[in-house]
């Protein structure tokens, strides 16, 4: 298991991974279908939070494929930039804890970091 920053070329995979986990659970945000973005969407979506600093999406890689991704979303005005919110998401069958663990200790890492 690899867990990596995601880069825009993953757009399309990345798409179809969130769209697959918002299928198959019942506690996203978004429900099965609600989801109408596209690939390039998301490439677009990936290219402005590569270039915020305090905003990055994790992804974890099995197999060459990608599994699950944690999302941290930072705040975009003076009084929110020191804050953040996740969206955490992995396909049903990636049912070990420690992946998700691993992600969210390498997302503390980088805020320890900044």
């Amino acid at each position: 298991m690899l867990i990596r920053e995601i880069k825009p070329e993953n757009a399309e995979s990345f798409d179809l991974l969130m769209k697959q986990v918002e299928n198959e659970a019942d506690f996203m945000l978004m429900e099965p279908g609600e989801r109408k973005g596209s690939p390039e969407q998301q490439r677009k979506w990936l290219e402005r939070v590569d270039k915020e600093s305090n905003s990055t999406v994790l992804v974890a890689e099995q197999g060459g494929q990608i599994v699950g991704y944690v999302a941290v979303i930072g705040g975009d005005t003076k009084r929110t930039k020191h804050s953040a919110y996740l969206v955490i998401g992995f396909f049903k069958r990636i049912h070990r804890a420690w992946y998700r663990n691993k992600s969210i200790s390498k997302v503390r890492r980088m805020g320890n970091n900044s």
